[in-house]
């Protein structure tokens, strides 16, 4: 499934939960929320840096606030999936912390 289809998907389920035009058959509300929340995560986000700060960076999850990177601690990793939430990790052009 692409980005793409992830979000008419996501953007889907949203309206009949808005709406109430759910036919949901042997499934609930609860469910269809569950298969709508896995969805977004599957869409890859950017991290952000907690301080903004060109002297100390904390790098993190966008939807968890797991932290991937300290310039204090010398924590750094870049999963691909976050360890906590599971928000796919978009590292593409995303180098703020590095000093250039």
């Amino acid at each position: 499934m692409t980005t793409e289809n992830r979000e008419e998907s996501i953007k889907y389920i949203q309206a009949q939960l808005d709406h109430g035009y759910i036919d949901l058959g042997a499934h609930d509300e609860d469910e269809l929320e569950i298969v709508k929340d896995a969805l977004e995560k599957q869409i890859g986000k950017k991290p952000y840096d907690k301080c903004k700060s060109p002297d100390w960076q904390i790098i993190c999850c966008p939807s968890c606030n797991r932290v991937f990177w300290n310039s204090g601690n010398w924590i750094h990793y870049e999963p691909k999936y976050c360890e906590k939430c599971g928000q796919k990790i978009d590292w593409e052009n995303w180098r703020s912390y590095i000093n250039t």
